[in-house]
């Protein structure tokens, strides 16, 4: 959190911040309050800097609040002021955030509260933030209400163990369902959630954003959401694998790791044929000269592969994608390694091959 005054000694601090960024190929995100956040920084300068915002879409009411509501309310409803999702963004928006790097995020909570009733009047005390996967159980065969306007699932219960009486504001499927769709008819950068881990043993909610999300776009990939947390298919079986595998052959230094590759695995053939003495006496010592065009032919063909790929997998270069990140990328290591490993252990048997081919030929 960043109080009111530091406007300028933040803005020195991301600009720092992105340099450094910058030299190590990191992108910058900040995450920003849902509410105002405009009176606090100086979004013209911090735009020059930051790659994305993430817009916390929540704490609307929390555990200090007078009384219960929702945590996460996404358009305007009299009853729960004029702070809600909706408004955090149209004003983040007129202040000068693109729309291409506002995220906005959303609860895997709820909020609950005690409610008693002292001389006719209820009072409410806060109790927790109980997780996402923890609701279904907290509120099982009781009437859960939905608000339309705010996207926020409730419900008022007694609970049968103490015999108090609790109301839970919270999200589900339904509700996050509605959010996410609000927010793609924004055309916003996509969605978040606080935090990853509070739906763990259930698919609903990857299944959701499956469903409802598809594709999240973030710097020219594409991951498909699955069910698992872990589970993202890789951009190499995607749209957009041409054009990654474009930007990898663009770098200098893997054009010159594959051609010293060449080189060692065309050696290495050579050297397995120079294990028969007869080819080690006609090549090394009457024929050298044909060692050496054949190396020359090798190293030719790598150059015109790499022309050709580059032709090949031709695309916009607004794709923006950082091809050294993908290099390091474990969901492009895999495919990527085997491919390489495969094409070295032909040239390394193309080579033997044509050395031993060779003995026979030399007169």
């Amino acid at each position: 959190r960043m109080p009111l005054g530091y406007k300028e000694s933040f803005n020195q601090f991301v600009e720092e911040l992105h340099q450094k960024l910058t030299s190590l190929d990191k992108s910058l995100v900040i995450a920003i309050p849902p509410a105002r956040g405009q009176n606090k920084y100086d979004l013209k300068t911090l735009n020059q800097y930051v790659d994305q915002y993430v817009m916390l879409g929540y704490n609307y009411h929390y555990k200090g609040s007078k009384e219960p509501g929702p945590i996460s309310p996404l358009l305007y409803k009299k009853e729960w002021g004029d702070f809600n999702v909706q408004q955090g963004v149209s004003e983040y928006l007129a202040h000068g955030v693109p729309r291409a790097k506002l995220i906005v995020s959303f609860p895997y909570y709820g909020a609950k509260w005690k409610v008693k009733t002292v001389g006719g009047k209820e009072e409410y005390s806060f109790v927790e933030y109980p997780e996402i996967r923890e609701i279904p159980e907290l509120v099982e065969g009781e009437d859960v209400d939905y608000d339309d306007k705010t996207a926020t699932a409730y419900c008022r219960y007694v609970d049968a163990f103490d015999g108090q009486e609790y109301i839970i504001y919270f999200d589900d499927a339904k509700t996050l369902k509605q959010k996410y769709a609000w927010v793609q008819s924004q055309k916003l950068a996509g969605i978040g959630m606080w935090t990853l881990g509070y739906d763990q043993g259930t698919d609903e909610y990857w299944n959701l954003l499956e469903s409802e999300v598809n594709t999240l776009k973030n710097y020219g990939f594409n991951y498909i959401v699955h069910d698992s947390v872990s589970e993202f298919q890789s951009p190499l079986n995607e749209r957009v694998a041409k054009a990654d595998i474009r930007k990898i052959l663009k770098q200098s230094e893997v054009q010159i790791v594959i051609l010293c590759m060449i080189v060692f695995f065309a050696v290495l053939g050579l050297f397995l044929a120079l294990t028969s003495s007869s080819v080690f006496d006609r090549v090394l010592i009457l024929e050298f000269h044909i060692y050496l065009k054949v190396m020359g032919i090798f190293l030719a063909l790598m150059i015109l592969l790499l022309t050709i790929a580059r032709f090949v997998f031709r695309t916009e270069e607004s794709l923006g994608c950082n091809p050294k990140n993908l290099i390091t990328s474990e969901s492009v290591q895999s495919p990527l390694y085997s491919i390489t490993l495969i094409g070295f252990l032909i040239i390394t048997a193309i080579s033997w091959k044509s050395f031993m081919r060779l003995n026979k030929d030399v007169p």
